[in-house]
């Protein structure tokens, strides 16, 4: 069989939805083979009482998921199911969103405690805290290719970038003191999108992919046409 006939048989895509009841997690997995699909219903018993609000898949196809509730991130098993680690973060941690590195590490953004915390994938130990302005409450994050994490801070309106290696702050783009940016994305360009929230309008920051330098544009949906951010 030739490359070809491999590649139009095998392309599976698959996508995980997830609902928490007490203390369930319900996952359904959407394979798309050959035009058809094929559903499966997973039920996973999490530890305490979730509230998830955050979940990521590694490379591996672990899933990773933030418990608001009782502050932690607990890794489940892609194949088995069953729960790895369960990974305590800082006291009054309520994790938003999860973001994953290349060298499997995670990322995640906290509004409880307004901080970043990096946990390592193959120990699940705490290894990095980065403190965010005061009252930023974090609500989305991103990892670039270069390995710098990306932060959608709500509570102050801004775009936030920590260096992966110093674990400092490296830029804050804010984006307007009525904006609460909830969701940030990255493209294949390493360019990173952020939804403007009120507005008809996407913030687009021309990141990695143009250089040392940074370049904010909005994006008009209603037009639709760039203006340069004041």
């Amino acid at each position: 069989m030739n490359k070809k006939n491999i590649k139009s048989i095998s392309l599976i895509i698959t996508l995980i939805l997830s609902t928490v009841v007490f203390n369930v997690i319900n996952v359904w997995s959407y394979s798309y083979i050959k035009k058809s699909i094929n559903i499966k219903h997973i039920t996973i018993h999490l530890t305490g009482v979730p509230k998830t609000k955050s979940l990521a898949i590694d490379k591996n196809g672990n899933v990773w998921i933030g418990n608001k509730f009782t502050g932690t991130v607990q890794e489940i098993d892609g194949k088995t199911h069953k729960i790895i680690a369960t990974v305590y973060l800082q006291k009054g941690s309520k994790p938003r969103a999860i973001a994953i590195s290349r060298n499997g590490n995670i990322w995640v953004a906290d509004k409880g405690t307004g901080t970043v915390q990096e946990i390592d994938g193959k120990t699940h130990k705490i290894i990095a805290t980065v403190k965010l302005p005061y009252n930023a409450k974090p609500k989305s994050i991103v990892v670039d290719d270069a390995g710098n994490i990306w932060v959608g801070a709500k509570g102050v309106g801004s775009i936030i970038e920590i260096n992966n290696v110093t674990k400092k702050i490296m830029h804050k783009f804010n984006v307007s003191q009525f904006d609460k940016p909830k969701v940030i994305a990255i493209d294949e360009y390493g360019n990173i999108w952020v939804p403007n929230i009120p507005g008809a309008s996407l913030v687009e920051i021309f990141s990695i992919a143009k250089g040392p330098e940074y370049f904010p544009y909005r994006y008009s949906l209603s037009t639709p046409k760039y203006s340069q951010w004041p």
